[in-house]
């Protein structure tokens, strides 16, 4: 039998003697025994001011009458103590009182046995009593186990959401273009991104992928495909040849994992701020609003999302630009937003163009409608990019 060490309570000297017997018989001999409840207390570590250390005890079994503090206030002292929270406390006494049994037991007792006894009804229920605190102390550990990973887990991912964002470019300011964006994952990681870069000859490539689904799995696919943009951007001829490439990169990637087929949907911008013109690319992502004045128009042509079919039916638009045109590329979480009647599409086109024309830079203006967007119940990921194509200044 496990070594227990058990905290007898008692002022009869007659009833000391047949408990310690029993428990004895048992193979139980590590018995402390108290005589007063204050002298319990004091073994128990729970009087104040004093410098005698506590004594581990995984049973206390207490007389109901003593003279001091009777069991009841007494099984109230030692349960208000969190280290014996799990602790059982057994009252043995001689009262079939119902009122003071139920008093006993909401006090935090866990059994209740009457006099006169003998081991044959003791020792079952004590061991029961024993057998339960062991089954709450190693629950207790498994949790404790548990919120360690769990900090751990949260630590990690707090890391890896930062690395994230750190992926992300920093707004993009010239005399002639403004381009600044933002990313709210709806948990610590996700499987949006956008990037932009100068290339050369005045032209600049503007992408947002949204790797299709959540979590640690599209996160990491999203900062291998981060990774390899600059390459792509600048071995692409055009827009066009651009998805095509990272079409093929997407399908070598479900070939070399084998774990199942990922996709994304993709936006391809290439910008010429000498010629003012720009060619896209829409490859499954929602429609990009293009604000000429007061008019909208939705850039939507494209191809499927890229990692579904080797050959992709791509279709590409060049467009001309004046200074004063803007435009927003956002990924389907915005969507889920309009498609549940939360915001109304004008709305947000409203608040886009009032907004460009108060602030001073794309920064202010996405920073305002990021504030906009916190202010609604997501359920997907949400990035956006806001482009001011800019009168010709000095820095």
């Amino acid at each position: 039998m496990s070594a227990y060490r058990f905290l007898v309570i008692e002022n009869s000297e007659m009833s000391i003697k047949i408990i310690t017997d029993i428990l004895a018989t048992a193979g139980w001999s590590d018995v402390c025994v108290a005589r007063s409840s204050l002298e319990a207390l004091t073994i128990l570590g729970l009087v104040k001011d004093t410098e005698i250390p506590a004594t581990e005890i995984d049973l206390v079994l207490t007389s109901l009458v003593m003279a001091d503090l009777d069991g009841i206030e007494l099984c109230k002292r030692i349960k208000s103590a969190p280290r014996y929270k799990n602790v059982p406390v057994v009252m043995i006494t001689s009262s079939e009182d119902r009122e003071v049994q139920e008093a006993a037991f909401q006090a935090g007792i866990q059994d209740y046995i009457l006099k006169p006894f003998n081991s044959v009804f003791i020792v079952p229920r004590l061991k029961a009593a024993l057998q339960l605190k062991d089954e709450l102390e190693a629950r207790r550990r498994r949790e404790k186990k548990l919120e360690r990973h769990n900090r751990n887990l949260v630590n990690e991912l707090e890391i890896a959401q930062q690395l994230q964002k750190n992926l992300l470019p920093a707004a993009l300011e010239s005399n002639q273009v403004s381009i600044s964006g933002c990313y709210l994952p709806i948990g610590f990681l996700g499987g949006d991104l956008y990037y932009w870069e100068c290339l050369s000859d005045g032209k600049i490539g503007v992408v947002m992928l949204d790797v299709m689904g959540h979590g640690t799995a599209t996160s990491m696919i999203g900062m291998y495909l981060r990774s390899i943009l600059p390459t792509l951007l600048k071995e692409a001829d055009n827009a066009k040849d651009f998805i095509a490439k990272l079409n093929a990169t997407m399908l070598g990637f479900n070939e070399q994992v084998q774990q199942g087929e990922y996709y994304c949907t993709a936006f391809c911008l290439l910008l010429d701020t000498v010629n003012k013109t720009a060619e896209y690319v829409n490859a499954g992502s929602p429609p990009v609003a293009f604000f000429e004045g007061a008019k909208v128009r939705w850039l939507e042509e494209g191809c499927p999302p890229v990692g579904m079919f080797p050959q992709l039916p791509i279709k590409s638009e060049l467009f001309r630009y004046d200074q004063g045109s803007k435009i927003l590329i956002y990924s389907d979480g915005i969507e889920a937003l309009f498609s549940e009647k939360r915001l109304r599409m004008e709305y947000l086109l409203n608040y886009i163009q009032m907004y460009g024309r108060k602030e001073a830079s794309t920064a202010a203006v996405i920073e305002k409608f990021t504030d906009f967007i916190r202010a609604f119940p997501r359920d997907d990921d949400i990035s956006f990019v806001y482009i001011d194509f800019l009168e010709e200044r000095e820095l």
